[in-house]
């Protein structure tokens, strides 16, 4: 008797692993909505961006990467954690410039958005908000866009434009001068 129950909990712990094993992850942007990935989608590995002010100056960042990862924790209560990041290299550091996170347990996701010194730490930047006005910067109109504006004063830049047709669209610089996609 000892032994069959022995035989029985060692065929429950060997199914266990086998069916945790055997789970297979799904792919990272399964987890986000189309108008959640809308925010990625004009990004390339290796594309170069460049950005303008008024009376010609140019900067320029580079699209290193754009990573999907996933995590899942625990054997029986699958807790799964996806993110998907753009990575940029300005003026010769890489940074994350956009990074979009999800968890299983949540509907929303949060969005962190960095940019030279501009930083969203709170992981709440509003893309439910969007602008339909149109707005003219350097000459050029934009219409449709999310205005979000640096938690932290006194740094470089103060405000960011992005469209889901361009992504970051346009910043504005301390000096109140703007930058907008060349």
């Amino acid at each position: 008797m000892i032994h069959l129950k022995n035989y029985i909990q060692f065929a429950v712990v060997l199914l266990l692993i086998i069916t945790a094993s055997c789970h297979t992850k799904p792919q990272v942007d399964s987890f986000f909505t189309q108008s959640e990935i809308a925010h990625f989608r004009n990004y390339s590995r290796n594309d170069t961006v460049c950005f303008c002010d008024s009376i010609g100056n140019i900067e320029k960042m580079t699209i290193q990467t754009i990573i999907g990862s996933y995590n899942q924790t625990g054997v029986f209560i699958k807790n799964m954690y996806t993110d998907l990041r753009i990575v940029i290299e300005n003026n010769g550091t890489e940074q994350d410039l956009f990074t979009i996170s999800k968890d299983s347990n949540t509907d929303k996701p949060n969005i962190i958005i960095n940019f030279k010194d501009f930083i969203n730490k709170t992981a709440e930047v509003d893309f439910e908000k969007l602008n339909k006005d149109t707005i003219l910067l350097n000459g050029k109109e934009i219409t449709n866009y999310y205005r979000i504006e640096n938690e932290l004063k006194g740094h470089a830049v103060k405000t960011i434009i992005w469209t889901d047709s361009k992504g970051l669209t346009a910043f504005q610089l301390d000096d109140h001068s703007w930058m907008t996609l060349k």
